[in-house]
């Protein structure tokens, strides 16, 4: 066994609240952080495969490898605790827009929750069972969702934006996962500009996509040179023109929340139509940047994925990205494969 720790803050609101709507004073569940971790363990798996729509029972396998399967009788191989919770008191907390039909229609929108800043330290616990790459495969996984990620309600429009930190960086488990130094590290600290962040995330999703790629030995090209998927079973991730870095951040958080998340008319970002339902095809978090008065701002980051039949949806996902501004200029411009919008 090896027992691996970590820190998580969070820089934006965290929304975890059951059926009754009430938030839980004991804050993060290991449940919640568990299913965020196989989400994008999946849709890495679904990137680096080629044609995974066709061999979805590698998908099944791989994901069940590291998080266990009751279908398959595979337990998990690690143990997992949040623990030492640092919260404050459950709160409303604003969602950036108001009701436009409903009881509640012209009130602001709101959910229980945590203001940002709340914190937790994160135990894992490895199995005999767990390989030395399946550790290593379930690190880059965390390092992802602690970039692109997020976690608890809504949390695929900013909030529950994750930050990961060592308290001692010679115990780091984040910065040796290929048998070398490479930079997978994520620190407290802001990011000391827009191009800092953009750096990290190349070069962490790089050395990522090469440890699964070392994992499956099943794939073509790499997540530097592909395309951006034109159809896609699901959300997967394969291409840095799917992620987009902000150029400009906002000092004032509820400013922030309210530009990504309520101010587009687009409705096609996520819906539930009688039996029909679709998973929001983007993912927008914060990173915090310094900018150039030396003042903390949130800068978004915008994931996005074209998902089979989802034409329409793709476009108006298009349309929300463009039509964010900050005094009339684009927040997104170029794509991290350095592409036009």
């Amino acid at each position: 066994m090896e027992i691996i720790k970590f820190n998580v803050e969070f820089i934006t609101p965290l929304l975890i609240h059951g059926i009754n709507n009430n938030a839980d004073a004991n804050g993060l569940s290991s449940k919640a952080l568990r299913g965020c971790w196989r989400f994008w363990c999946r849709a890495l798996i679904g990137g680096v495969i080629k044609d995974i729509d066709k061999d979805k029972d590698k998908l099944s396998e791989l994901e069940s490898n590291i998080f266990g399967s009751a279908d398959r009788k595979i337990g998990s191989k690690f143990r997992l605790k949040v623990e030492e919770w640092n919260g404050n008191n459950p709160m409303d907390i604003k969602l950036g827009f108001t009701y436009k039909k409903g009881w509640n229609k012209g009130n602001p929108a709101q959910s229980k929750g945590f203001k940002e800043g709340v914190s937790c330290s994160i135990t894992i616990i490895t199995r005999t069972t767990m390989t030395e790459l399946e550790k290593n495969i379930l690190l880059a996984t965390i390092w992802l969702w602690g970039n692109l990620g997020a976690v608890g309600n809504r949390s695929r429009r900013g909030f529950g934006s994750p930050v990961i930190y060592i308290e001692d960086e010679s115990k780091n488990p984040f910065s040796n996962l290929n048998g070398e130094k490479i930079e997978l590290t994520i620190g407290k600290q802001p990011f000391a500009d827009t191009e800092k962040l953009e750096s990290h995330l190349i070069n962490g999703l790089k050395n990522v996509w090469e440890l699964y790629a070392q994992w499956i030995n099943n794939h073509e090209g790499n997540i530097a040179t592909l395309p951006a998927p034109k159809q896609a079973p699901y959300f997967i991730l394969q291409s840095l023109e799917q992620i987009a870095v902000g150029e400009q951040g906002y000092i004032n958080r509820d400013q922030a929340i309210t530009e990504v998340h309520g101010m587009s008319g687009c409705k096609g970002l996520g819906f539930a139509f009688g039996n029909e339902r679709l998973a929001s095809p983007v993912f927008i978090r914060f990173h915090k940047v310094m900018n150039k008065d030396g003042l903390h701002e949130y800068l978004p980051i915008f994931t996005w994925c074209k998902q089979n039949n989802n034409k329409k949806h793709y476009n108006c996902a298009k349309k929300y990205l463009t039509d964010i501004n900050v005094s009339g200029k684009a927040v997104f411009v170029n794509n991290l494969k350095d592409n036009p919008i």
